[in-house]
């Protein structure tokens, strides 16, 4: 599916293609969720880095990208002290790093010490923010200050899903993509790339509580829905303000 002419999205993958910048770019791996899990007393198998290493390797065949950008919270723990966890991250960082000709780390609120875990690696590169092309990608944590030759910005972060009810009231939440124009400038927010992590219901939250500064500033009632789920596939959903 094509979104604003300029993003694309790639099979049923919790991604984006940007084919200006040759790059996928994806948000809220939290690589290492269930090792800090299990070390609180929360018993959970370890999949999800396997899994993710697997889709992106045919996400960049389907797509033709060649670059990688993981738009904040790579890992999991806000410390960077969790032996396995750090020692996961290695390992996925240095896989990816196999997969793709650049991979470039924008640093997120959960990604502490995230330079020293990719210092052994050369093509990948851990930066604050990207500005390139009329792009602006940063993770979503901090207040954003745009340029005037920003067009696009793409966050993290909020974990946006939609908290829907069928006829029977039964409640279901799926994860989404957001986007929305507001003073001429986009804003697309990725939805999180971890099947664990838990998500923002969009359509059912006040302004105040969002997650995002960015998102506080500008609401979310303007923006559209894109459902992309795993296995129900890529949806189009109205604005959030129609959403009840």
């Amino acid at each position: 599916m094509d979104i604003l002419g300029k993003i694309k999205t790639v099979e049923s993958y919790p991604l984006i293609a940007v084919p200006d910048l040759d790059s996928l770019i994806l948000s809220d791996l939290h690589v290492g969720i269930e090792i800090v899990q299990t070390s609180s007393g929360v018993l959970m198998p370890r999949f999800q880095t396997d899994n993710i290493l697997e889709e992106l390797g045919e996400a960049r065949k389907i797509s033709g990208m060649s670059n990688l950008v993981i738009n904040g919270d790579l890992k999991h723990s806000f410390s960077g002290k969790n032996k396995k966890e750090n020692q996961e991250v290695e390992m996925f960082l240095r896989k990816v790093s196999m997969l793709f000709e650049k991979v470039y780390v924008v640093r997120g609120n959960h990604d502490s010490a995230i330079k020293y875990r990719a210092a052994d690696f050369n093509n990948v590169e851990v930066m604050e923010k990207i500005e390139k092309d009329g792009f602006l990608i940063v993770h979503g944590h901090k207040k954003i200050e745009a340029n005037e030759e920003t067009h696009y910005i793409i966050i993290g972060h909020e974990h946006p899903a939609l908290e829907l009810k069928d006829d029977a009231g039964v409640t279901e939440k799926v994860s989404c993509l957001l986007y929305g124009q507001k003073e001429g400038v986009f804003t697309v927010v990725l939805p999180a790339y971890s099947e664990i992590a838990s998500g923002t219901s969009i359509n059912n939250i006040p302004k105040n509580r969002l997650l995002s500064p960015h998102l506080r500033d500008i609401g979310v009632k303007h923006m559209e829905a894109v459902c992309i789920d795993r296995d129900a596939g890529v949806l189009k959903f109205p604005r959030i303000e129609k959403l009840k």
